[in-house]
C-alpha cells in the first residue's frame, strides 16, 4: 500500500494495525471513520518486546557553492524554530526538536507524541548499501509474496538472499 491506501484500509476498519500512525491519527478520530475511538497507538513489535524503525527525516544542508549560503542559513534556522517545529507536530509530521514532544498542549492534543518521541530516541539507521534499491525491491517483492501466501515464508525468504545476491553484483 501507499501510504494514502494505508490509511484508508486502516481508517475504514479494513486493517488491523497501520504504521506511520501520525499520519493517521487525526483521520482515525474524525467522525467519519470506522475506527474512531477504538483505536490505540503502541511502539513496533520486535522479536523480544519492542522493536527499532528506522530513521528517516528532513534534511537541511547548505550547497558549499552558494552564493546564498547566509540566506540559507536563516532559512534553516526559521524551519527548525519551536514554533515551525509545533507546527510540524500539528501537521501530524515529526518535529526535530526533542522538547516539542513534551509539549503538554500538544501531548494533550496528540497523545502519541511521547511513543513517537521514544520511537525516534530508539530508530536505527537503515542498512548501509550502494544497491539500497535493488535491496529493498528484494526484500518488498518476496515479504508481500509471503504475506498475500503466493509464497512460503521459507520461499520468500530463500528468494530475498538470492535477489539480495543479485541486486549486489
Amino acid at each position: 500500500f501507499t501510504e494514502e491506501e494505508t490509511n484508508l484500509s486502516f481508517v475504514g476498519g479494513e486493517s488491523a494495525y497501520a504504521y506511520n500512525w501520525p499520519y493517521m491519527y487525526t483521520n482515525a478520530g474524525d467522525a467519519e471513520s470506522k475506527v474512531k475511538g477504538k483505536f490505540g497507538v503502541a511502539a513496533i513489535v520486535g522479536p523480544d518486546g519492542a522493536g527499532a524503525s528506522t530513521l528517516g527525516g528532513y534534511n537541511d544542508g547548505i550547497n558549499v557553492h552558494s552564493k546564498a549560503k547566509a540566506t540559507a542559513h536563516d532559512f534553516i534556522a526559521y524551519i527548525q524554530s519551536a514554533e515551525n517545529q509545533k507546527s510540524f507536530a500539528e501537521a501530524s509530521f515529526p518535529p526535530v526538536l526533542a522538547s516539542i514532544y513534551d509539549d503538554k498542549s500538544l501531548v494533550k492534543e496528540f497523545p502519541y507524541l511521547p511513543a513517537l518521541k521514544d520511537a525516534l530516541e530508539n530508530a536505527k539507521p537503515r542498512p548501509v548499501t550502494p544497491y539500497y534499491a535493488g535491496v529493498s525491491k528484494a526484500i518488498q517483492d518476496n515479504v508481500y509474496a509471503a504475506l498475500n501466501g503466493s509464497k512460503t515464508v521459507d520461499q520468500a525468504a530463500a528468494d530475498i538472499d538470492e535477489a539480495i545476491k543479485v541486486a549486489t553484483k
